[in-house]
Formats: C-alpha cells, structure tokens, sequence
C-alpha cells in the first residue's frame, strides 16, 4: 500500500521528528532485499515503551489538520490514475465506507478531515495524500471484505501522515531505505492502533497478504529492495509489535 502522492511542502504542517527517534538514522543505504535492518531498527523504538506510551507519541506528532482550502489546493492536483473515466461517484458505497471506519478515523482525529475517493482499477491499489485525501481502487474493495481489515489499511494510510515530510524528502531523492522504514513503521502504528480499538492486527496481516500477492508483478514491487519492504518483513513487525502490546490492551 505504497503512498505515491507528492506533498506540497506549502500546505503540510512541519513534523521534525519521527515516532520515537529519528528516522534518519538509517537512511544510508538501499539494501538488503531481506530488510533485516530497517526490520530491527523500526521494532527498536518501541522496546520498553507501552501501548499508551506509543499513542501518547501520535497525539504529541500528529501534524496541525489541513484546512479546508488546504485540502481543495491538494485535491486540484489529483491521482494519476482517477480521471472522469475511473472515479467512481457512490455516495452509498462512500457513506459505507465512511461508517465502516469511523473508529479508526476518530483515533487519527481525521473524522470530517480525510475524504475517500473511489476509482475502478483492476489492481487493488490505495494512494494517499497525507491529511487530505484517500484514494481505494474498487479491486481493493472487493478484496478487503471484513470491516475489520477495512479498518486495518485505512489505519496504515492515516498513519502516513505522521512521516508526510521525511515521506517527501526520501521520494524526491530516492532514498529507498527511508521509505522502506517509513513503510514499516505505518504498519507498527497500524497494529498500535488495532489493539487500542480491540481489533485483531491479524485481519489487516491478511488483507496485506492478498493485496501483495495480488499479481506477480505486485510481489515484485514488494520484494525488499526498493522502496517496499518484504511482505515477510511487515508481517514480522506487525506480529513482533502485537505480541509486545497485546496484553496492554
């Protein structure tokens, strides 16, 4: 679920640092395909820390929420893949979606603030623009059935929003091991966000499965060793982050 969106550093409120220490940190290298390192560098800010801990953290990072205007000037520059050929204007589905994941919307304080947009994609892509808007191809609907892990790949989406600016930075200068981290550390506060609302992390596990092997050419765009990491390496930081908060729920 790679955010592809490019931010407009006008509109995006600062964040100057990352969840529990700097990200940077390892933003030297663009390998190893395995990912071991950004997989024990991601899991090592949450060592000693609690549940609580980590969502005192969000609420102490999340970024100031777009304006109105704000969110119109993003939205004007669109996903390339949404034209009057594929979006998909349902005010029926769009209410439904927005029911089904008005818990997770209300723990990343984005109610009324991040607007969904459909579009027809035999893909099951999702792209978001942090804080404003995100984008949910049909084939992803159909593929994510259960509320639940519904509630799990919005959750990852919102939680890009608290990496917005090293997002930018790393993707203008391809720093593949930034992105790979940042992609990694949505996941843990995906599963940080599904205990805090009772929800097994293992829906959204199963729902990242099918997305990523979805097609062969989707796999390869996961495999570790560009700006992805390996499916192996998120579902291991979403089991390891689980199995550390789970009985602080």
């Amino acid at each position: 679920m790679n955010s592809i969106g490019l931010f407009q550093r006008s509109i995006i409120a600062a964040i100057t640092v990352s969840l529990l220490s700097p990200i940077t940190a390892l933003a030297h290298g663009n390998t190893p395909s395995s990912n071991i390192a950004e997989t024990t560098f991601v899991l090592n800010q949450f060592r000693d820390k609690t549940l609580d801990d980590c969502v005192q953290y969000m609420d102490r990072l999340r970024p100031k929420a777009l304006t109105g205007d704000e969110k119109t000037k993003l939205k004007a520059y669109g996903f390339d893949l949404i034209n009057n050929d594929t979006v998909i204007n349902d005010s029926t589905l769009l209410n439904e979606l927005y029911r089904k994941t008005q818990k997770v919307l209300e723990f990343h304080h984005r109610v009324g603030i991040v607007e969904y947009l459909l579009f027809k994609n035999r893909d099951p892509i999702l792209m978001t623009k942090a804080g404003a808007l995100i984008a949910i191809s049909n084939r992803a609907l159909k593929i994510v059935k259960d509320d639940e892990a519904l509630a799990g790949i919005i959750a990852h989406e919102l939680s890009h929003e608290y990496f917005a600016l090293q997002f930018l930075r790393a993707h203008n200068t391809h720093d593949y091991a930034t992105l790979r981290i940042i992609e990694l550390m949505c996941d843990a506060l995906t599963t940080v966000t599904m205990l805090k609302l009772e929800i097994d992390p293992q829906r959204y596990s199963d729902a990242l499965q099918k997305i990523i092997c979805h097609s062969k050419a989707s796999e390869q765009l996961n495999d570790g060793s560009r700006e992805m990491p390996s499916l192996e390496a998120r579902l291991h930081v979403i089991s390891a982050i689980e199995k550390q908060f789970s009985s602080q729920k």
